[in-house]
């Protein structure tokens, strides 16, 4: 029950080379480049303690993000895919973890693109993963990172019906209204990432802050 026989296996992965020219703040963040720029930010801090606590310890941390922003973006081009295997549509995330949904409650992907705010051209490309009812399933953010040609592979596979395009543009409230069930917050749209918060989301919002209560601390002791 819940699977769909004679299905061909296919796993698609997203590409930079799929946005040629593109400028997002995530294509920059994974070149090696950035890696060594962050690295050297915070030795640059480290060696500059001895002198100073406050500036140094902001150079540290801004360097400490970066190379958190650099790993996530390399972990996300590496391990992240659709995937259809089994009778099952799936994807992985950033640490290759799997999420999986029987083919039968998934028999759309929807292309559009959602409007950023009420007074601009910039959208946030997502694919939308529908129902045999039109109840969202599941979501993808910036998922022009997958070509069209591969979404048709996938779609051609699970048997499923691959609709619109990137330059269907539609409004959050336009887009929860048509489809009941989707994520309307297009700053939420997060690359590979689902409507649900996750708990690594969680994870990372706590160590954000335990890094920060730590340099706060050192920055107050050393003044002492």
């Amino acid at each position: 029950m819940g699977t769909m026989p004679d299905t061909t296996d296919v796993v698609i992965r997203p590409s930079l080379a799929n946005r040629p020219g593109s400028q997002r703040i995530g294509e920059f963040v994974v070149r090696p480049w950035f890696a060594v720029a962050s690295l050297l930010l915070s030795l640059v801090g480290v060696a500059a303690l001895r002198s100073d606590q406050t500036f140094p310890l902001i150079m540290i941390l801004l360097g400490l993000i970066g190379l958190g922003f650099f790993a996530f973006a390399r972990l996300t081009y590496a391990n992240a895919t659709l995937y259809v295997k089994g009778g099952r549509f799936g994807r992985t995330n950033f640490l290759g973890i799997r999420e999986e949904w029987p083919l039968a409650d998934a028999r759309v992907l929807r292309m559009l693109a959602v409007r950023l705010g009420p007074t601009t051209e910039a959208v946030s490309p997502k694919l939308i993963v529908l129902s045999g009812t039109g109840r969202s399933v599941y979501q993808v953010g910036a998922a022009d990172y997958f070509s069209v040609t591969d979404l048709g592979r996938l779609a051609s596979a699970g048997r499923m019906e691959l609709r619109g395009s990137w330059d269907d543009k539609v409004t959050s409230t336009e887009l929860e209204t048509e489809y009941p069930g989707s994520y309307s917050t297009p700053a939420k749209a997060v690359l590979f990432t689902s409507g649900r918060r996750s708990w690594q989301v969680f994870v990372g919002v706590g160590i954000a802050f335990a890094v920060i209560a730590l340099i706060t601390v050192l920055g107050f002791s050393g003044r002492h």
